[in-house]
């Protein structure tokens, strides 16, 4: 009997973490070549073929290299408009 071969690719692991601010839960984990995978729920979502939830590939950036969190502007609701996904 032939063994089968497991066609899985292991890419990572995902952490929950919460929103400061909002409190609201999302995802996150490290990917490849200094990005980062954020995975969001869709609070946008209108309709049944909408996704339940929302992934962004972003740049990973050293603690040592964040601004502090306290001098970031919220964002708008048209920034997030402006999202192309």
């Amino acid at each position: 009997m032939a063994e089968k071969k497991d066609t899985k690719l292991y890419i990572g692991g995902l952490y929950v973490n919460t929103v400061k601010g909002t409190g609201k839960t999302f995802l996150s984990g490290r990917f490849t070549f200094g990005s980062k995978i954020l995975i969001f729920q869709n609070d946008r979502k209108q309709k049944n073929s909408d996704p339940d939830w929302q992934m962004y590939l972003v740049p990973a950036v050293p603690k040592d290299q964040r601004k502090p969190t306290e001098e970031a502007a919220p964002r708008t609701e048209q920034e997030d408009d402006n999202v192309p996904f």
